[in-house]
Protein backbone atom coordinates (compact mmCIF):
# COMPACT_ATOMS: atom_id res chain seq x y z
CA UNK A 1 0.00 0.00 0.00
CA UNK A 2 1.20 3.64 -0.46
CA UNK A 3 -1.19 5.36 1.49
CA UNK A 4 -1.55 6.18 5.25
CA UNK A 5 -4.60 6.83 7.32
CA UNK A 6 -5.35 8.35 10.79
CA UNK A 7 -8.26 8.17 13.39
CA UNK A 8 -8.81 11.26 15.55
CA UNK A 9 -10.14 11.30 18.45
CA UNK A 10 -12.92 13.61 16.95
CA UNK A 11 -14.35 10.57 14.77
CA UNK A 12 -12.54 11.91 11.74
CA UNK A 13 -10.08 10.35 9.36
CA UNK A 14 -7.63 11.68 6.99
CA UNK A 15 -5.24 10.14 4.67
CA UNK A 16 -1.64 10.89 2.95
CA UNK A 17 0.03 9.24 -0.03
CA UNK A 18 -0.93 7.74 -3.36
CA UNK A 19 -4.64 8.62 -4.81
CA UNK A 20 -7.03 7.17 -7.67
CA UNK A 21 -5.30 3.64 -8.22
CA UNK A 22 -4.95 1.12 -6.51
CA UNK A 23 -4.85 3.05 -3.52
CA UNK A 24 -7.50 5.86 -2.64
CA UNK A 25 -7.50 8.60 -0.03
CA UNK A 26 -10.98 8.86 0.27
CA UNK A 27 -11.41 12.86 0.16
CA UNK A 28 -13.53 12.48 -3.17
CA UNK A 29 -10.26 13.54 -5.53
CA UNK A 30 -7.70 11.23 -7.41
CA UNK A 31 -4.67 13.89 -6.96
CA UNK A 32 -1.59 12.12 -4.36
CA UNK A 33 -1.08 14.20 -1.56
CA UNK A 34 2.43 14.61 0.91
CA UNK A 35 -0.01 15.88 3.85
CA UNK A 36 -2.60 14.53 5.52
CA UNK A 37 -6.36 15.52 3.94
CA UNK A 38 -9.91 14.81 5.33
CA UNK A 39 -11.59 12.03 4.10
CA UNK A 40 -15.35 13.42 3.00
CA UNK A 41 -18.19 11.94 4.50
CA UNK A 42 -20.07 11.03 1.29
CA UNK A 43 -22.42 8.35 2.28
CA UNK A 44 -21.80 8.72 5.69
CA UNK A 45 -24.80 10.53 7.60
CA UNK A 46 -24.09 14.09 9.24
CA UNK A 47 -23.08 13.66 12.84
CA UNK A 48 -21.86 10.02 12.96
CA UNK A 49 -18.39 9.81 14.20
CA UNK A 50 -15.97 7.03 12.47
CA UNK A 51 -14.97 4.54 15.39
CA UNK A 52 -12.64 2.38 13.19
CA UNK A 53 -11.07 1.87 10.33
CA UNK A 54 -9.57 -1.40 8.13
CA UNK A 55 -7.93 -1.05 5.31
CA UNK A 56 -5.89 -3.01 2.99
CA UNK A 57 -4.69 -0.50 0.51
CA UNK A 58 -7.11 -0.84 -1.91
CA UNK A 59 -10.19 -0.89 -0.21
CA UNK A 60 -10.74 1.13 3.26
CA UNK A 61 -13.45 0.41 5.72
CA UNK A 62 -14.78 2.00 8.31
CA UNK A 63 -17.49 1.74 10.79
CA UNK A 64 -19.65 4.32 12.08
CA UNK A 65 -21.16 5.55 15.68
CA UNK A 66 -24.33 4.20 14.28
CA UNK A 67 -22.66 0.57 13.96
CA UNK A 68 -23.16 0.91 10.17
CA UNK A 69 -19.99 0.36 7.47
CA UNK A 70 -18.81 2.70 4.90
CA UNK A 71 -16.13 1.82 2.41
CA UNK A 72 -14.15 3.08 -0.81
CA UNK A 73 -11.54 2.40 -2.94
CA UNK A 74 -12.04 -0.44 -5.93
CA UNK A 75 -12.32 -4.25 -5.79
CA UNK A 76 -14.92 -5.64 -2.87
CA UNK A 77 -16.43 -2.59 -0.92
CA UNK A 78 -18.87 -4.95 0.05
CA UNK A 79 -21.45 -2.30 -1.89
CA UNK A 80 -22.81 -4.67 -4.45
CA UNK A 81 -20.96 -2.92 -6.96
CA UNK A 82 -18.77 -4.93 -9.81
CA UNK A 83 -14.88 -4.68 -8.33
CA UNK A 84 -13.62 -2.80 -11.29
CA UNK A 85 -15.53 -0.09 -10.00
CA UNK A 86 -13.56 3.02 -7.85
CA UNK A 87 -14.99 5.31 -5.51
CA UNK A 88 -12.84 8.39 -4.07
CA UNK A 89 -16.05 8.64 -1.32
CA UNK A 90 -17.19 6.68 1.08
CA UNK A 91 -20.57 4.68 0.20
CA UNK A 92 -22.61 2.45 2.08
CA UNK A 93 -21.65 -1.14 2.12
CA UNK A 94 -24.54 -3.17 1.97
CA UNK A 95 -26.84 -5.23 4.24
CA UNK A 96 -26.09 -8.19 2.67
CA UNK A 97 -26.91 -11.38 5.35
CA UNK A 98 -26.51 -8.88 8.63
CA UNK A 99 -30.36 -8.63 9.86
CA UNK A 100 -31.79 -5.54 9.92
CA UNK A 101 -30.95 -3.26 12.77
CA UNK A 102 -27.27 -5.44 13.92
CA UNK A 103 -25.01 -3.16 15.21
CA UNK A 104 -21.18 -3.70 14.24
CA UNK A 105 -19.37 -3.19 16.53
CA UNK A 106 -15.45 -4.74 15.13
CA UNK A 107 -14.36 -4.56 11.34
CA UNK A 108 -10.86 -6.06 10.53
CA UNK A 109 -9.31 -6.19 6.68
CA UNK A 110 -7.35 -9.18 5.10
CA UNK A 111 -6.08 -9.33 1.88
CA UNK A 112 -8.60 -8.72 -0.34
CA UNK A 113 -11.40 -8.90 2.52
CA UNK A 114 -13.19 -7.84 5.23
CA UNK A 115 -15.44 -8.87 8.42
CA UNK A 116 -17.54 -7.06 10.50
CA UNK A 117 -18.52 -8.94 13.78
CA UNK A 118 -22.04 -7.57 15.02
CA UNK A 119 -23.21 -7.22 18.81
CA UNK A 120 -24.86 -10.72 19.00
CA UNK A 121 -21.56 -12.33 18.68
CA UNK A 122 -21.74 -13.53 14.77
CA UNK A 123 -19.52 -12.55 11.53
CA UNK A 124 -20.19 -11.54 8.47
CA UNK A 125 -17.52 -11.10 5.60
CA UNK A 126 -17.27 -10.60 2.03
CA UNK A 127 -14.39 -10.34 -1.02
CA UNK A 128 -12.39 -12.44 -2.42
CA UNK A 129 -12.67 -16.44 -1.22
CA UNK A 130 -10.89 -18.93 -3.56
CA UNK A 131 -9.21 -20.29 -0.59
CA UNK A 132 -12.64 -20.31 2.39
CA UNK A 133 -11.17 -17.19 4.03
CA UNK A 134 -15.00 -15.85 3.86
CA UNK A 135 -15.78 -18.43 6.29
CA UNK A 136 -19.32 -19.31 4.44
CA UNK A 137 -18.61 -22.80 3.34
CA UNK A 138 -18.10 -21.80 -0.36
CA UNK A 139 -15.23 -20.31 -2.45
CA UNK A 140 -17.22 -18.35 -4.04
CA UNK A 141 -16.23 -14.09 -3.96
CA UNK A 142 -18.97 -11.75 -2.17
CA UNK A 143 -19.20 -8.23 -2.70
CA UNK A 144 -21.86 -8.11 0.05
CA UNK A 145 -21.59 -9.33 3.38
CA UNK A 146 -22.05 -12.88 4.00
CA UNK A 147 -23.09 -15.00 7.36
CA UNK A 148 -19.64 -16.67 8.49
CA UNK A 149 -20.53 -20.20 8.85
CA UNK A 150 -20.58 -21.49 12.52
CA UNK A 151 -19.00 -25.03 11.30
CA UNK A 152 -16.93 -25.99 14.58
CA UNK A 153 -18.10 -22.85 16.84
CA UNK A 154 -20.41 -24.32 19.54
CA UNK A 155 -23.74 -23.32 19.41
CA UNK A 156 -24.82 -20.50 21.47
CA UNK A 157 -20.71 -19.14 21.44
CA UNK A 158 -20.35 -15.78 21.11
CA UNK A 159 -17.43 -14.46 19.06
CA UNK A 160 -15.28 -11.23 20.70
CA UNK A 161 -12.61 -10.56 18.41
CA UNK A 162 -11.34 -11.37 14.83
CA UNK A 163 -8.35 -11.17 13.31
CA UNK A 164 -8.15 -11.01 9.36
CA UNK A 165 -4.74 -11.05 7.39
CA UNK A 166 -4.02 -12.10 3.56
CA UNK A 167 -5.77 -15.50 3.23
CA UNK A 168 -7.05 -17.20 6.88
CA UNK A 169 -8.77 -15.36 9.74
CA UNK A 170 -8.98 -16.38 13.34
CA UNK A 171 -12.10 -15.46 15.75
CA UNK A 172 -12.13 -15.65 19.48
CA UNK A 173 -14.66 -16.60 21.48
CA UNK A 174 -16.08 -15.99 24.50
CA UNK A 175 -15.17 -19.19 26.08
CA UNK A 176 -11.60 -18.34 24.86
CA UNK A 177 -11.19 -21.27 22.04
CA UNK A 178 -10.17 -20.11 18.92
CA UNK A 179 -11.49 -20.92 15.76
CA UNK A 180 -10.10 -20.40 12.38
CA UNK A 181 -10.49 -20.81 8.15
CA UNK A 182 -9.32 -20.27 5.34
CA UNK A 183 -6.04 -20.79 3.66
CA UNK A 184 -3.68 -23.91 5.56
CA UNK A 185 -0.86 -25.06 3.23
CA UNK A 186 1.49 -24.16 6.03
CA UNK A 187 -0.57 -24.80 9.13
CA UNK A 188 -1.94 -21.48 9.55
CA UNK A 189 -5.25 -23.28 10.84
CA UNK A 190 -3.46 -24.49 13.78
CA UNK A 191 -5.62 -27.89 13.67
CA UNK A 192 -3.05 -30.11 12.76
CA UNK A 193 -3.85 -30.39 9.30
CA UNK A 194 -2.65 -28.70 5.95
CA UNK A 195 -5.68 -28.77 4.72
CA UNK A 196 -8.08 -25.13 3.90
CA UNK A 197 -11.31 -24.64 5.44
CA UNK A 198 -14.12 -22.53 4.13
CA UNK A 199 -15.73 -23.21 7.67
CA UNK A 200 -14.32 -22.43 11.34
CA UNK A 201 -12.30 -25.31 12.34
CA UNK A 202 -11.37 -25.49 16.39
CA UNK A 203 -7.37 -24.30 17.07
CA UNK A 204 -5.70 -26.93 18.80
CA UNK A 205 -4.49 -25.14 22.06
CA UNK A 206 -2.83 -27.15 24.74
CA UNK A 207 -5.42 -28.41 27.26
CA UNK A 208 -6.83 -25.95 29.62
CA UNK A 209 -5.30 -22.57 27.82
CA UNK A 210 -7.80 -19.60 27.42
CA UNK A 211 -7.11 -17.16 25.15
CA UNK A 212 -7.18 -13.41 25.45
CA UNK A 213 -6.14 -11.66 22.25
CA UNK A 214 -5.19 -12.70 18.62
CA UNK A 215 -3.04 -11.53 15.90
CA UNK A 216 -1.75 -12.92 12.50
CA UNK A 217 1.59 -13.17 10.38
CA UNK A 218 2.33 -12.52 6.50
CA UNK A 219 1.73 -15.14 3.92
CA UNK A 220 4.58 -15.75 1.68
CA UNK A 221 5.27 -18.56 -1.08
Amino acid sequence: ADSSFVLTSDGKVYAWGLNGGPDFLGDGATTKSNVPVAVVPGAIPPGTAITQIATNGVVSTVLGSNGKLYAWGRGFLGNGAPTTSSFTAPVAVSDGDIPAGTRITQISAGNSDCFALASTGKLYAWGYNATGQLGDGTTNDSNVPVAVSAGAIPAGAAITSIAALEYHTLALASSGQVFAWGLNQSGELGDSTNTDSSVPVKVGLPGGKNVVGLGTGAFSE
